[in-house]
């Protein structure tokens, strides 16, 4: 992923740079020794996570290594508390035991205006998960593979395998997407060339075979 640094998820990768932002709605008091808490309002997201927890905010839209959308991160320090200053959208917030041992993940969507239902929402922790597979491309295309909402991925090509580790359990959405190298400019577009649901689930790995692109 271009930045790079953050956290490590077979590869290192880094999210664009943080924004904190003052907001009105309170989470002080919340108890989140075992998991993390959101609330969402007006151009911005804010909560609380266990000390020293890396917590990462992408839209749904973003697309790791090409650095296509919204992504940002933080790492908490001892009072468990973290806020974004974000556009309107719908979000995931993925909050990251310093050790990587526990994660969750969950959705918010931001709007322009207060709606008067800005309570917080309470997620739990769990055991870490792990995805892998292989890929047979027999084109020569270059492949981005990623897990769709957040910042896993690698660059793959040929008979490759890959593994992602430290995963928050749920349902998701692995995503094979070929890149192609734009025209005098040192960037790359990518077209998804296929979508594949994957259940993580705690201290297993999800198998996913190999997945054959044409």
């Amino acid at each position: 992923m271009i930045p790079r640094s953050c956290f490590r998820i077979f590869c290192l990768v880094s999210l664009m740079g943080v924004l904190y932002c003052t907001c009105t709605p309170s989470v002080s008091g919340v108890e989140t020794t075992n998991g993390f808490t959101v609330v969402a309002a007006a151009g911005s997201i804010e909560g609380t996570a266990p000390p020293y927890a890396q917590v990462f905010l992408f839209d749904t839209a973003y697309v790791p290594y090409l650095d296509q959308g919204t992504g940002l991160g933080t790492s908490v320090d001892s009072d468990g508390r973290f806020a974004f200053a974000v556009a309107p959208g719908v979000y995931n917030i993925l909050v990251i035991e310093q050790d990587g041992s526990e994660a969750g993940i969950l959705q918010k969507t931001v709007s322009s205006e207060r709606s008067g239902n800005d309570t917080p929402v309470k997620s739990n922790l769990a055991r870490t998960g792990t995805i892998r597979g292989a890929i047979a491309v027999t084109s020569g295309e270059t492949i981005l593979v990623y897990l769709a909402g957040t910042s896993y991925y690698r660059v793959l090509s040929g008979f490759s395998s890959f593994s992602f580790s430290s995963l928050p359990p749920g349902t998701g959405w692995l995503r094979f997407a070929v890149l192609t190298s734009r025209e005098n400019v040192d960037t790359y577009s990518a077209e998804i060339v296929q979508d594949l649901p994957v259940e993580i689930r705690p201290d297993q790995v999800t198998e996913t075979g190999t997945v054959v692109l044409d």
